[in-house]
């Protein structure tokens, strides 16, 4: 029936467009805000040398301050280059074509924007720390996250 086939068509658009079906960063749909943070902040480092001087020199974020797994994997790509002189690995070693494909999207999201300066990375990277923040709190109210929070403390 063709109105049932329109109906799952728009219902899959809507859960692909945030994230539900995410193959590439399968730990989307855990935190979709979080992972739109790491990835303004991901698409600023990418695209702005000042930007990966200012972050890296400064030690203003740590692969620690990242929740999703593919989100710290580029995080660290980007900051390995940058201790080799900024010249980037060849991306195509380090990440599958999809995974590349997803980097080229962070790049472009962010180059569509008309301002990417200085303020704009501080914000990105307040509110990348403070959604993430939020996150492990939020884990701290489940029975897992109070098992991990208490095994830090045991480790501090």
């Amino acid at each position: 029936n063709l109105m049932e086939y329109k109906q799952k068509e728009s219902q899959k658009m809507q859960q692909d467009s945030i994230g539900y079906s995410d193959k590439i960063n399968t730990d989307f749909i855990k935190a979709p805000a979080v992972a739109k943070n790491e990835e303004a902040v991901l698409g600023l480092l990418l695209v702005y040398p000042e930007h990966r001087k200012s972050v890296f020199e400064n030690q203003r974020l740590t692969v620690d301050d990242f929740f999703t797994e593919f989100n710290k994997r580029v995080f660290s790509y980007i900051c390995e280059s940058y201790g080799n002189d900024d010249s980037m690995t060849d991306i195509n070693d380090v990440f599958t074509s999809d995974e590349v494909g997803r980097i080229t999207k962070m790049k472009i999201n962010r180059m569509q924007l008309s301002d990417n300066g200085e303020n704009v990375l501080d914000d990105c990277i307040r509110n990348l720390k403070s959604s993430v923040e939020k996150k492990k709190t939020e884990k701290t109210n489940t029975y897992e996250g109070l098992r991990a929070l208490l095994e830090r403390k045991r480790n501090d």
